[in-house]
This record gives structure tokens, sequence and C-alpha cells, in this order.
């Protein structure tokens, strides 16, 4: 999350099926980001943008391709059985269909939908008050430097740019015990990989209270 003063990033690792896109989605239409109840100081239009990937999934429960969700339009996503109703999405990535655009092991990608969600981003980064997301950086971004890799390098360049202004915090499954942790702050390269960016471990369970930290003023 980006503001005029600081830029956070927040970094969100989990095993498939943990919940890292849902807490996106979570946060994306959270009332501290919703357009009708914008904090002071925010800028006049929605405070969350960038791109989400929710999946498609078979009976089974097993993953069949991805859809592209611009967060400016998460408040008004439809819900099926508290399910997100993504049938009228432009499909993103697919295992059953040729999308004639990127393609990783089983999966094909249509280019035109990622530039629709490059696009996202790149808009939400001229906003600096606004929450920023991007959905599953993986090997096609980092291998094939294809898919959202032209967001993320300028996401990159924002953390650059921020230097001493980007806070560093790192929160883990196990600091979120009762009560509930906040985040904990820390200047020290030692104590994660990456200096100054946002580590956060996602469990399903964990989802609600995630949501409760994060959104914290």
């Amino acid at each position: 999350m980006q503001t005029s003063m600081e830029l956070d990033i927040w970094l969100l690792y989990g095993e498939r099926g943990s919940g890292k896109t849902s807490l996106c989605l979570q946060l994306a239409r959270h009332p501290a980001f919703a357009n009708a109840q914008a904090p002071a100081g925010r800028r006049s239009g929605h405070s969350a943008g960038g791109a989400l990937c929710p999946g498609i999934f078979d009976a089974s429960g097993e993953k069949q391709g991805c859809v592209l969700l611009d967060c400016r339009q998460a408040g008004s996503l439809r819900y099926n059985n508290s399910h997100p109703d993504c049938s009228s999405l432009p499909l993103l990535g697919s295992r059953q269909k040729n999308l004639a655009g990127p393609r990783w092991r089983v999966w094909s990608f249509d280019a035109a939908v990622f530039s629709l969600g490059n696009q996202a981003i790149l808009e939400s980064l001229h906003h600096p008050d606004e929450l920023t997301i991007i959905d599953e950086i993986g090997p096609l971004e980092t291998e094939l430097q294809q898919g959202f890799q032209p967001a993320f390098l300028a996401v990159l360049q924002a953390a650059r740019t921020a230097g001493s202004a980007l806070r560093l915090h790192h929160l883990d499954a196990a600091a979120i015990t009762d009560p509930p942790a906040e985040l904990t702050n820390s200047n020290t390269a030692s104590e994660i990989a990456k200096p100054k960016t946002v580590l956060i471990s996602v469990r399903p369970d964990l989802l609600d209270r995630l949501v409760t930290i994060l959104t914290k003023p």
C-alpha cells in the first residue's frame, strides 16, 4: 500500500488453496478501500486498484482456469452461495482451452487479457494513496518475462524510488496468536531475505484476522 509519505509492500505466500486470492479480494472489497467509504485524504474514486485472478474450479475442486478481475470492480462482484460469480469476467488462463498466448506447462494464457491486467495495475500506481494489488506472480513472470511482469517491474521501481520511506513488516502464521498480533516493524536486513518487503503467511483459517490486521488505520 502506497501513500505520499511511505510505501508498504505486502508479499503474500502460502500453499495452493491457502487463500491468497481470497484475502486480496476481501481487502479490495473492504470499506477501508471502498469508494463509498474512502478515508479522509484518499482520492475521489476507488481506493483499491490492480488485478485479481480468481480461479475456476471443477466439481472435484481442481483448478481448471482463472479470470481477470479489475480490483476497481471488486465491490460490484456478485456472489453465488458465498462464492464470487466469475462468469462474466474475461478468461485469463485455462488448462483446457488454447488461448493463443503465453504457455506454462499445461496452462494457456490470453495475452490481451494480461494487457488489461497490466493496465489496471499501472493505473493504480499513478495514485500513491491507493492499495495496488497484483495477483499470481509466478514462473510466467519470473522465468518467461511475460504475464504481469511489466506491472511487477513498475512496482519494484516504485519501491526503489521510495527508498527509506518504504517500511518493513513481517507477519507469519505463527505470529497470529491471541491476543491478535500486530505487524512487527523491523529495520534489519538479516530478519528477512529481502529487506523493505512485507512477508505475510496465509492460511484459510487466518483470513478474517489478517483482514482485520491489514486494514487497521
